[in-house]
């Protein structure tokens, strides 16, 4: 399976060149700030690449807000912008790493796998019942040493479930994680995504705390 990555470029013409040469990777791109926070609530990715100027919303501003959000998939900035506090900035609220333009594209396929090995490499994987487990590296659930397709969103709810595991992770969390401020959202979708979980893992793993949210219960 390949690694997907979100590039956030808007010189189009540097967009497809990496689509190109990444060809190792699955790659979806934006070209504004905005079109990739849509991007991100629609899928699951490894890895962002990031310019940060940006039209409609900075790179730096997009990545600020996902880790806000508690969204940790390792970040990338490949910029031209060479200004220290810049930099500073960047790796402050979340970057993994800086690259400057122009840069040679052996050098970022290296900082790419760089990045996801140290990001991904040692992540165990996460025992949610005596049949199935979630693997971080492959980012699947594995019920019975087979892997279990869910949508992305439902990939996403299970995450934010794991990182809170044996506390409660409130509805208005899960909504803001799931969904887009300007995308309709729903407690009866998380209720439908929750059974979708618990349909593999089990309906005792995951605790309704009526009107407040659900727990992810562990036996550790």
């Amino acid at each position: 399976m390949k690694r997907k990555i979100l590039l956030i470029e808007d010189d189009k013409l540097l967009a497809e060149t990496l689509e190109d040469l990444l060809e190792e990777y699955e790659l979806i791109t934006a070209y504004d700030g905005l079109e990739a926070l849509e991007l991100h609530f629609q899928n699951s990715f490894d890895l962002y690449l990031i310019d940060i100027n940006l039209p409609k919303l900075k790179g730096s501003d997009f990545l600020e807000h996902l880790r806000q959000k508690g969204d940790s998939v390792p970040a990338i900035f490949l910029t031209s912008n060479t200004n220290i506090e810049t930099i500073k900035h960047c790796f402050k609220i979340g970057a993994d790493d800086y690259i400057k333009k122009p840069f040679d594209i052996e050098e970022l396929v290296c900082r790419i796998e760089a990045v996801l090995r140290r990001y991904y490499g040692n992540k165990p994987h996460f025992v949610l019942s005596k049949e199935c487990i979630y693997d971080f590296h492959l980012r699947q659930l594995i019920c019975n040493n087979k892997a279990i397709y869910l949508p992305p969103k439902v990939i996403k709810l299970l995450e934010l479930l794991i990182r809170n595991a044996n506390r409660c992770t409130c509805n208005e969390e899960i909504m803001e994680t799931l969904w887009h401020p300007s995308q309709e959202c729903s407690i009866g979708a998380i209720r439908i995504y929750i059974n979708m979980i618990r349909k593999y893992i089990g309906k005792e793993r995951i605790k309704n705390i009526k009107g407040n949210g659900y727990i992810l219960l562990t036996d550790t």
